[in-house]
């Protein structure tokens, strides 16, 4: 669906079935059908709920060993989970998260 039941956003792998249903010469048209359709979202989405998903990034941070704690704590702020640290041979520590977009602005 291009315009979602959540917020109006695209709803994606969405697949519904109709197990039941009639038809009428007078009161059966392709709008009816939609609008039955769009009902039937509406209470399946209040049955079952919803979730509303947002672009998550992959980020690397390349950061001196004495300042890993400060990273991982502004990731952590920023909703990030923390997936990897990697130490390095020079002393500094490649920590590794994935992270919203939304919150990386800025960064």
């Amino acid at each position: 669906m291009a315009v979602g039941i959540l917020a109006g956003y695209p709803m994606i792998d969405v697949k519904a079935t109709s197990f039941d249903g009639s038809y009428h010469d007078v009161d059966s048209s392709e709008l009816a059908y939609k609008i039955a359709a769009s009902k039937a979202l509406t209470k399946a989405k209040d049955l079952i709920g919803t979730v509303l998903l947002e672009p998550i990034m992959d980020v690397s941070v390349v950061v001196p060993s004495d300042h890993m704690g400060d990273v991982i704590g502004d990731l952590s702020r920023r909703r990030g989970l923390i997936s990897d640290q990697e130490q390095r041979n020079d002393g500094a520590v490649i920590v590794r998260a994935k992270v919203p977009l939304s919150e990386m602005f800025g960064y």
